[in-house]
C-alpha cells in the first residue's frame, strides 16, 4: 500500500501532507489503496519515512523502474520519461500518466503492486 501512495503522489504531484489529506478525502484513492472508510490512513510523516527508507536502501529508483516496466508491458505509457524518479519528490514536475493508474486498476487489477 505504501508504494501505491508514492504512485498517487507522483501521478498527482502531491506533497506528503496533501497526499494524506486527499487519501482521506477521495474514495477513488482509498479504493486504489484497498482501504475502507474505517481503515487508518498513513499520515504524512509515515509516508515520508517510507520514502526515506526506500531511498537509503537504494530501492526507490529500482521500484519505480519496475513499475514503469510493468505499465509499459500492459500498454500504459508516460508522456515524458524522467530518468531520476527521486527528483519527483524534490519539488520538480513529473510525467503525467496518459491513462491514469486508477483506470488501469479498474480494468485489470494488479495485486502485486
Amino acid at each position: 500500500m505504501m508504494f501505491k501512495i508514492l504512485v498517487i503522489q507522483a501521478a498527482h504531484d502531491l506533497s506528503d501532507e496533501r497526499a494524506e489529506f486527499l487519501i482521506n478525502d477521495r474514495l477513488s484513492f482509498m479504493r486504489f489503496l484497498g482501504l475502507g472508510l474505517s481503515d487508518r490512513i498513513p499520515d504524512a510523516r509515515t509516508i515520508w519515512l517510507f520514502r526515506e527508507k526506500l531511498t537509503k536502501a537504494g530501492a526507490f529508483q529500482t521500484l519505480f523502474d519496475r513499475f514503469d516496466t510493468a505499465l509499459r508491458a500492459n500498454g500504459y505509457i508516460a508522456r515524458e520519461r524522467r530518468e531520476d524518479v527521486e527528483t519527483l519528490f524534490a519539488g520538480r514536475r513529473h510525467p503525467r500518466i496518459v491513462r491514469t493508474i486508477f483506470e488501469a486498476a479498474r480494468e485489470k487489477p494488479c495485486h502485486d503492486w
